[in-house]
């Protein structure tokens, strides 16, 4: 597996399955660009895609989930074309 390095904001941490259960959607942020890519990883790396995610990162203990928007190329690799 190759590992890799990407830009990205943090926006929050998620300390466990129950933070995400109790604050749930509500505290995504508005979006800055209409195709921004939100991206949520465990403290190994893995990135969510599913409710099964978060369950397995409870199961496995690979809490905190970090949130990041990701830069992208157009915005010179900086958020909200900065």
């Amino acid at each position: 597996m190759e590992k890799i390095e990407v830009n990205g904001e943090f926006i929050f941490e998620l300390a466990n399955q129950q933070e995400w259960l109790n604050r749930g959607p509500k505290i995504l942020p508005q979006k800055t660009r209409r195709s921004e890519t939100l991206i949520w990883v465990d403290k190994n790396g893995n990135v969510f895609e599913s409710g099964e995610d978060f369950f397995a990162a409870a199961e496995n203990d690979t809490y905190p989930c970090k949130v990041y928007r990701l830069c992208n190329v157009a915005g010179g690799g900086q958020l909200n074309g900065a």
